[in-house]
């Protein structure tokens, strides 16, 4: 009876918190963050309505340069973030122009060398893809730094002006959707980063570059925050990266065309658990820092029941009613949902462990990062590296179960390092106590 009733405490005061912050900037946050998920699958269906697999296929190596671009980023992201919350004036404009050289820099050698990822599964007629993802790629790293920039400095109203604005403008390129698919698809792509990033600029003159410099010192910092959070970041993608890679050279363009609905899922699906622990993540370590322990606990808790929660949500949705909603709205990809389902009971499970491995940003204990992401790539290698040496040519379903797997194995590994941190750390451990309300505007 006591489980009972502090299980039952624990939800309606996490409830309570879930409301409290609905009216917070926070809160507003999040709902910005739905608003532009909406805009996203309204771009989304726009491809699906009116585009062919090969064309499908196409918008997925474009996704897949800004996610390798995402990728090479070298901690820059994280570990600059860190560097921002606490830096002087002086410090945030020079590692601002360190972010800038490094965009670059990066920006020039994925131009270089795209064209080895996708080799001659495009013809030559269709090289502006490549220079499409790897602007998309640069625009979208830029508009998260000028997003994590704005984030630090407590500019969360900004954020959301720019974000929804950006968004809506996004859409105009799709009146020409119906004669110009694959173009207009794209441009749509590329045009809500590049306004994010070119109204920010001009908004604010703090977040501009005032010159390019690789300041070494600067750098050694933020790579000593970052790297190991760029290395598991790493890892996870090697499964994005394989995984299309394989299909693209074995199976070919079309069949990734068939996969686009599964990978535009993922996108969608995790949004709002990175969102979550954006907003709770810097409390968390305030609490820490500060030795609250019921703080944290109340905290951690939240955020675990808010993920189980919405990925039991996600499985009614899916499960229940994903084969309606996709025959009303995309009835030629109904069939292609298969590879959704099979997908599911991967993510869902990597996004609760996730929700738990945040103690290795607040601990700055990073290794089951590593450890589980590396587990993961590690499986995702050697199952398509047997198909290839076999050889053996795996359907989509076969693919699609590999990804499963790896996601599994991943969150397991996640799960495991959390219960292990936490066997050390007692105020890490989760216990089923009533958290207090957090404050109006966290």
């Amino acid at each position: 009876m006591k489980g009972m009733n502090a299980v039952r405490g624990l939800v309606n005061a996490s409830f309570e918190r879930l409301v409290s912050l609905a009216g917070s900037g926070s809160g507003m946050f999040l709902i910005i963050t739905l608003a532009s998920n909406g805009i996203f699958i309204l771009r989304s269906y726009a491809a699906l309505a009116f585009m062919d697999y090969r064309q499908l296929g196409l918008m997925a190596i474009v996704q897949t340069l800004v996610l390798l671009i995402g990728t090479l980023q070298f901690g820059l992201l994280n570990g600059g973030y860190r560097v921002l919350c606490s830096a002087d004036k002086e410090t945030t404009q020079r590692l601002n122009n360190l972010a800038y050289t490094l965009i670059g820099l990066l920006t020039l050698a994925v131009f270089m060398f795209s064209p080895l990822l996708v080799g001659d599964s495009l013809p030559g007629s269709y090289g502006w893809i490549i220079a499409m993802g790897v602007t998309a790629g640069s625009l979208t790293l830029l508009r998260t730094w000028i997003n994590n920039q704005l984030i630090a400095t407590h500019r969360l109203t900004q954020v959301n002006q720019l974000t929804i604005w950006s968004g809506l403008a996004s859409l105009l390129p799709l009146l020409m959707v119906r004669d110009y698919p694959l173009e207009s698809s794209l441009l749509s792509f590329v045009l809500q980063p590049a306004l994010f990033v070119i109204v920010a600029l001009i908004w604010f003159d703090d977040l501009r570059p005032k010159s390019f410099s690789l300041d070494l010192s600067l750098f050694k910092q933020v790579m000593k925050t970052g790297i190991l959070i760029f290395l598991s970041g790493v890892l996870l993608q090697v499964n994005v990266q394989i995984e299309r890679f394989y299909v693209v050279r074995f199976i070919g363009v079309e069949a990734l065309g068939h996969l686009y609905i599964s990978i535009l899922f993922v996108s969608l699906f995790t949004i709002i658990p990175n969102a979550l622990q954006s907003i709770f993540v810097p409390r968390i370590v305030r609490q820490y820092e500060s030795g609250e322990g019921i703080g944290v606990n109340a905290s951690m808790a939240s955020i675990l029941l808010y993920s189980i929660i919405y990925c039991l949500a996600g499985a009614v949705g899916l499960y229940a009613f994903g084969d309606l909603v996709v025959s009303l709205l995309s009835p030629k990809y109904a069939a292609d949902l298969y590879y959704v389902k099979l997908l599911y009971p991967g993510i869902a499970l990597f996004t609760v462990a996730s929700s738990l491995a945040i103690v290795c940003n607040i601990t700055l204990r990073y290794w089951p990062y590593i450890a589980a992401f590396g587990l993961g790539s590690l499986a995702t290698g050697l199952a398509f590296g047997y198909a290839v040496a076999a050889p053996l040519t795996l359907d989509l379903a076969q693919v699609t179960m590999v990804k499963t797997s790896a996601y599994l194995l991943t969150g397991a590994g996640l799960w495991i390092g959390y219960l292990h941190i936490a066997g050390q750390m007692p105020q890490l451990r989760l216990r089923l106590v009533r958290p207090k309300p957090g404050r109006r505007g966290e």
